[in-house]
């Protein structure tokens, strides 16, 4: 259950990460951040979910 909550946050952050520097928001170099930071929040959200 843990791991594909790590990839949809991981597919979710490519997509942002992609749409963010091809329209010049972010330098290329934040990519891998974008991903981590994106990973990182939806997997607190999902379980931010559980506990209430």
């Amino acid at each position: 259950m843990f791991m594909p909550l790590f990839v949809l946050g991981t597919v979710i952050g490519a997509l942002t990460g992609t749409i963010l520097i091809h329209m010049g928001i972010i330098p290329a170099s934040c990519y891998v951040n974008v991903i981590i930071i994106s990973m990182a929040a939806y997997d607190i959200n999902y379980f931010s979910r559980l506990l209430c």
